[in-house]
Order: C-alpha cells, then sequence, then structure tokens
C-alpha cells in the first residue's frame, strides 16, 4: 500500500536573491549539509552548512559568480557521501533572470 506524504513535507528548494545576492536553501533535510561550489570552475567556494533548522543561508555572495549547491548526506561520517551529483555543467541565463526579477528571489 503506498502512503500518502504529509501536505507539510516539502522538498528542497533553492532561492538566489538578487540584490544584495544570496542564496537560500528552504526545507534543508537534517541529515545534510550544503556548500557552495564555482560553476565554472567546480571549486568549493564556502563551508558546508547543516541544514539543522530546515533552512540553509549564503550571504553576501559575488554577484558576478555563478554557484552550484552540492549536498552531502550524513556530514559526521568520516567518509561523507555527496547527495546531488553533477552531470551537466550548469550554465544558465541566472544573470538575465535576475536582471528582470524586479528584485524578488527566483527558485
Amino acid at each position: 500500500m503506498e502512503q500518502n506524504k504529509s501536505l507539510n513535507e516539502q522538498q528542497e528548494q533553492v532561492l538566489i536573491y538578487p540584490n544584495p545576492r544570496r542564496i537560500e536553501i528552504d526545507y534543508a533535510c537534517t541529515n545534510r549539509a550544503y556548500g557552495l561550489f564555482d560553476s565554472e570552475t567546480g571549486t568549493q567556494v564556502s563551508d558546508f552548512k547543516k541544514g539543522t533548522e530546515e533552512q540553509v543561508e549564503f550571504k553576501d555572495l559575488d554577484p558576478n559568480r555563478h554557484y552550484d549547491v552540492g549536498a552531502i548526506e550524513n556530514p559526521g561520517d568520516e567518509k561523507p557521501v555527496f547527495a546531488i551529483n553533477w552531470i551537466h555543467p550548469m550554465k544558465d541565463n541566472t544573470d538575465d533572470i535576475l536582471k528582470n526579477s524586479g528584485n524578488r528571489p527566483v527558485a
């Protein structure tokens, strides 16, 4: 028998705020930690932050850099496992979207 998911159960959602530039992960999983990576080079540019309060926020980000969000499962383990794997480079039109967002967050 298939169980119905609770209406309150949400999936992770990444929001980017244009000005000042920040990234927020709502409904963050408490058994994951989240970090930022430079989309162009793949270099990690932030420490991992544990999703302990179901929200993770990265502030004061460089508006000229594109970011990917990475997540690891069970961050306290000796060998944590990536929960998100990148298959294709993330090249998008983020700058155009943010310029036309009326300074509102974009999911």
